[in-house]
Protein backbone atom coordinates (compact mmCIF):
# COMPACT_ATOMS: atom_id res chain seq x y z
CA UNK A 1 0.00 0.00 0.00
CA UNK A 2 1.28 3.72 -0.71
CA UNK A 3 1.73 6.41 1.88
CA UNK A 4 2.96 8.62 -0.33
CA UNK A 5 1.55 9.89 -3.85
CA UNK A 6 3.57 9.92 -6.85
CA UNK A 7 5.52 13.03 -7.00
CA UNK A 8 5.03 14.98 -10.88
CA UNK A 9 8.32 14.27 -12.44
CA UNK A 10 10.91 17.15 -12.71
CA UNK A 11 12.21 18.07 -16.52
CA UNK A 12 13.68 21.14 -17.68
CA UNK A 13 12.27 23.82 -19.30
CA UNK A 14 14.26 23.27 -22.67
CA UNK A 15 14.15 19.74 -22.41
CA UNK A 16 9.73 20.63 -21.98
CA UNK A 17 10.23 23.16 -25.06
CA UNK A 18 12.03 20.82 -27.46
CA UNK A 19 9.07 18.10 -27.10
CA UNK A 20 6.04 20.63 -27.10
CA UNK A 21 7.92 21.73 -30.73
CA UNK A 22 8.30 18.08 -31.61
CA UNK A 23 4.82 16.90 -31.15
CA UNK A 24 3.70 20.41 -32.56
CA UNK A 25 2.12 21.97 -29.56
CA UNK A 26 4.02 24.62 -30.00
CA UNK A 27 5.20 26.83 -32.92
CA UNK A 28 7.52 29.41 -32.96
CA UNK A 29 6.68 33.06 -34.05
CA UNK A 30 8.82 33.23 -36.57
CA UNK A 31 6.52 30.51 -38.69
CA UNK A 32 3.67 32.02 -37.99
CA UNK A 33 2.49 33.68 -41.07
CA UNK A 34 -0.03 36.61 -40.97
CA UNK A 35 -1.63 37.73 -44.07
CA UNK A 36 -1.76 41.51 -43.84
CA UNK A 37 -4.21 43.13 -45.97
CA UNK A 38 -2.51 46.80 -47.35
CA UNK A 39 -4.60 49.70 -48.89
CA UNK A 40 -3.82 52.25 -51.15
CA UNK A 41 -4.06 56.08 -49.37
CA UNK A 42 -4.65 57.41 -51.96
CA UNK A 43 -1.66 59.25 -51.65
CA UNK A 44 1.77 58.01 -53.73
CA UNK A 45 4.07 59.08 -51.16
CA UNK A 46 2.61 57.77 -48.28
CA UNK A 47 2.15 53.98 -49.57
CA UNK A 48 6.05 54.34 -50.25
CA UNK A 49 7.08 55.30 -47.11
CA UNK A 50 4.47 52.79 -45.47
CA UNK A 51 5.91 50.38 -47.98
CA UNK A 52 3.14 49.09 -49.83
CA UNK A 53 -0.48 50.66 -48.07
CA UNK A 54 -2.02 51.25 -44.85
CA UNK A 55 -2.72 48.16 -42.90
CA UNK A 56 -6.20 46.58 -42.58
CA UNK A 57 -7.71 45.43 -38.92
CA UNK A 58 -5.46 47.29 -36.97
CA UNK A 59 -5.00 51.22 -35.74
CA UNK A 60 -2.77 53.86 -38.39
CA UNK A 61 -1.79 56.65 -36.50
CA UNK A 62 -0.81 60.18 -37.83
CA UNK A 63 0.85 62.34 -36.08
CA UNK A 64 -0.10 66.00 -37.75
CA UNK A 65 0.05 69.87 -36.98
CA UNK A 66 -2.61 71.40 -35.14
CA UNK A 67 -5.20 70.75 -37.50
CA UNK A 68 -3.64 69.85 -40.15
CA UNK A 69 -5.51 66.32 -40.94
CA UNK A 70 -7.43 67.77 -43.82
CA UNK A 71 -5.15 66.34 -46.73
CA UNK A 72 -4.22 63.03 -45.98
CA UNK A 73 -7.99 62.38 -44.21
CA UNK A 74 -9.57 63.54 -47.40
CA UNK A 75 -7.48 61.50 -49.83
CA UNK A 76 -8.07 58.44 -47.32
CA UNK A 77 -11.61 58.93 -47.89
CA UNK A 78 -11.60 59.45 -51.34
CA UNK A 79 -9.51 56.22 -52.16
CA UNK A 80 -12.05 54.35 -49.65
CA UNK A 81 -15.01 55.73 -51.74
CA UNK A 82 -13.85 54.81 -54.60
CA UNK A 83 -13.46 51.49 -53.34
CA UNK A 84 -17.34 51.34 -53.36
CA UNK A 85 -16.47 51.21 -49.21
CA UNK A 86 -18.77 52.56 -46.85
CA UNK A 87 -16.81 55.01 -44.48
CA UNK A 88 -17.31 56.66 -40.79
CA UNK A 89 -15.60 59.99 -39.84
CA UNK A 90 -15.17 60.87 -35.75
CA UNK A 91 -15.11 64.64 -35.77
CA UNK A 92 -15.09 65.83 -32.33
CA UNK A 93 -13.29 68.92 -33.19
CA UNK A 94 -16.17 69.91 -36.03
CA UNK A 95 -13.12 70.78 -38.43
CA UNK A 96 -14.78 68.82 -41.17
CA UNK A 97 -15.31 70.45 -44.90
CA UNK A 98 -17.95 68.69 -47.05
CA UNK A 99 -17.28 71.06 -49.90
CA UNK A 100 -13.50 70.72 -49.92
CA UNK A 101 -13.73 66.80 -49.17
CA UNK A 102 -16.53 66.19 -52.41
CA UNK A 103 -13.67 68.56 -54.37
CA UNK A 104 -11.47 66.07 -53.85
CA UNK A 105 -12.96 63.01 -54.79
CA UNK A 106 -14.90 61.88 -51.63
CA UNK A 107 -18.61 60.37 -52.17
CA UNK A 108 -20.05 62.03 -49.48
CA UNK A 109 -23.04 59.56 -49.94
CA UNK A 110 -20.82 57.01 -48.33
CA UNK A 111 -19.62 58.83 -45.74
CA UNK A 112 -21.26 58.94 -41.65
CA UNK A 113 -20.14 61.96 -40.18
CA UNK A 114 -20.25 61.75 -36.76
CA UNK A 115 -20.32 65.40 -34.77
CA UNK A 116 -19.31 64.02 -31.61
CA UNK A 117 -19.17 65.94 -28.40
CA UNK A 118 -15.73 65.77 -26.74
CA UNK A 119 -12.96 62.89 -26.86
CA UNK A 120 -14.81 60.49 -24.65
CA UNK A 121 -18.39 60.55 -26.79
CA UNK A 122 -15.82 60.03 -29.83
CA UNK A 123 -13.83 57.03 -28.54
CA UNK A 124 -17.52 55.25 -28.02
CA UNK A 125 -18.47 56.45 -31.09
CA UNK A 126 -15.75 54.69 -32.79
CA UNK A 127 -16.33 51.38 -30.94
CA UNK A 128 -19.74 51.46 -31.43
CA UNK A 129 -19.51 51.76 -35.84
CA UNK A 130 -16.34 49.03 -35.32
CA UNK A 131 -19.20 46.60 -33.01
CA UNK A 132 -21.45 47.22 -36.27
CA UNK A 133 -19.18 46.51 -38.76
CA UNK A 134 -19.61 46.82 -42.56
CA UNK A 135 -17.17 49.82 -42.52
CA UNK A 136 -14.32 49.63 -44.69
CA UNK A 137 -12.87 52.82 -43.15
CA UNK A 138 -13.29 54.44 -39.45
CA UNK A 139 -11.00 57.69 -39.19
CA UNK A 140 -11.03 59.26 -35.45
CA UNK A 141 -10.06 62.81 -35.99
CA UNK A 142 -8.61 64.47 -32.69
CA UNK A 143 -6.07 66.59 -34.61
CA UNK A 144 -8.51 69.95 -33.60
CA UNK A 145 -8.04 69.28 -30.08
CA UNK A 146 -5.82 70.96 -28.20
CA UNK A 147 -2.58 69.40 -26.91
CA UNK A 148 -3.35 69.92 -23.66
CA UNK A 149 -7.13 68.11 -23.93
CA UNK A 150 -5.42 65.60 -26.01
CA UNK A 151 -3.19 63.60 -23.45
CA UNK A 152 -2.82 59.70 -23.59
CA UNK A 153 -6.03 58.03 -23.01
CA UNK A 154 -6.28 54.57 -21.09
CA UNK A 155 -4.55 51.72 -23.09
CA UNK A 156 -7.81 49.87 -22.81
CA UNK A 157 -9.70 52.48 -24.61
CA UNK A 158 -7.39 52.07 -27.58
CA UNK A 159 -6.93 48.16 -26.99
CA UNK A 160 -10.68 47.31 -27.65
CA UNK A 161 -10.58 49.46 -30.90
CA UNK A 162 -7.54 47.44 -32.30
CA UNK A 163 -9.62 44.13 -31.51
CA UNK A 164 -12.92 45.52 -32.69
CA UNK A 165 -10.76 46.39 -36.35
CA UNK A 166 -8.81 43.35 -36.63
CA UNK A 167 -12.65 41.02 -36.45
CA UNK A 168 -14.70 43.24 -38.78
CA UNK A 169 -11.32 44.22 -41.18
CA UNK A 170 -11.52 47.85 -41.29
CA UNK A 171 -8.94 50.45 -41.62
CA UNK A 172 -8.93 52.27 -37.89
CA UNK A 173 -7.35 55.65 -38.45
CA UNK A 174 -6.30 58.28 -36.01
CA UNK A 175 -5.06 61.48 -36.32
CA UNK A 176 -3.38 64.12 -33.73
CA UNK A 177 -1.57 66.55 -32.63
CA UNK A 178 0.65 64.26 -30.38
CA UNK A 179 1.24 60.73 -29.94
CA UNK A 180 -2.00 59.15 -28.67
CA UNK A 181 -2.51 55.28 -29.59
CA UNK A 182 1.06 54.49 -28.31
CA UNK A 183 2.47 50.57 -28.62
CA UNK A 184 -0.99 49.84 -29.88
CA UNK A 185 -0.89 51.57 -33.39
CA UNK A 186 0.02 49.01 -36.14
CA UNK A 187 1.26 51.98 -37.76
CA UNK A 188 2.61 55.18 -37.27
CA UNK A 189 3.42 57.94 -38.75
CA UNK A 190 4.41 61.56 -38.69
CA UNK A 191 2.93 64.44 -40.86
CA UNK A 192 5.47 67.46 -41.86
CA UNK A 193 4.36 70.46 -43.44
CA UNK A 194 6.74 72.33 -45.89
CA UNK A 195 6.72 74.42 -48.81
CA UNK A 196 3.16 76.20 -49.43
CA UNK A 197 2.05 76.48 -53.13
CA UNK A 198 0.64 79.70 -54.44
CA UNK A 199 -1.29 80.27 -57.43
CA UNK A 200 -1.55 83.60 -59.47
CA UNK A 201 0.43 85.60 -61.34
CA UNK A 202 -0.30 89.23 -59.54
CA UNK A 203 -0.42 90.01 -56.19
CA UNK A 204 -3.94 90.63 -55.77
CA UNK A 205 -5.39 87.37 -57.64
CA UNK A 206 -2.65 85.13 -56.01
CA UNK A 207 -4.31 81.68 -54.16
CA UNK A 208 -3.16 79.36 -52.02
CA UNK A 209 -2.69 76.27 -54.12
CA UNK A 210 -1.97 73.94 -51.73
CA UNK A 211 0.78 73.01 -48.77
CA UNK A 212 3.44 70.39 -49.97
CA UNK A 213 3.55 67.56 -47.60
CA UNK A 214 6.46 65.20 -46.12
CA UNK A 215 5.51 61.86 -44.01
CA UNK A 216 7.97 59.75 -41.73
CA UNK A 217 7.57 56.35 -40.35
CA UNK A 218 7.45 56.16 -36.81
CA UNK A 219 6.41 52.74 -36.12
CA UNK A 220 5.21 49.72 -38.05
CA UNK A 221 4.45 46.58 -36.16
CA UNK A 222 3.23 44.08 -38.90
CA UNK A 223 4.91 42.51 -42.08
Amino acid sequence: MKLMPDLPQIVAAQDLLLELKRRRFVIPASQIHREISLVASGLDQLDEVCQGGLPRGGITEFQVPFGGSATVLYSLLAAATKRQETTALIDPGDGFDMASAASLGVDLMRLLWVRARGIKEALRAAELILDAGGFGLVALDLSFIEKRRNKVLPAATWLRIKKRASLCGALAVVFSATKTVGTFASLSVAVRQGRARWGGRFAKERWLDGVDLSFELNRKRYG
